[in-house]
């Protein structure tokens, strides 16, 4: 069966640019400072699934947190993810430099 085309590319062609292309996208993100966390935080996002971290406040104290992340927003400064937080039943903003130990769950 053949594959259509795609402004005068063939379909297969554009399919393999757009798989390489995010996954260039994923190996340039992890190079970066706190990359690696903003790619768990994209792949829950996507795949619809809650993290689970550490957390660092601003006055130093140590949290644990389950959120479902949303989105991505810059606050100030900071890069921020937005989710619903599980501990504190709320819309919560999180900035990306003070998680750590992040993991993708399935559920809290």
């Amino acid at each position: 069966m053949a594959m259509g085309w795609i402004l005068g590319v063939p379909a297969g062609v554009w399919i393999i640019n757009y798989f390489l292309a995010k996954h260039r996208r994923k190996l340039m993100l992890a190079k970066l400072p706190h990359g690696k966390i903003i790619v768990l935080i994209d792949e829950a996002i996507n795949k619809n699934k809650l993290i689970h971290f550490s957390y660092q406040k601003s006055n130093g104290e140590l949290s644990v947190r389950t959120v479902k992340p949303k989105y991505f927003k810059q606050y100030g400064k900071s890069q921020c993810v937005v989710g619903w937080c599980n501990l504190r039943r709320a819309k919560r903003f999180f900035a990306i430099a003070r998680i750590n130990d992040i993991k993708i769950v399935d559920s809290p």
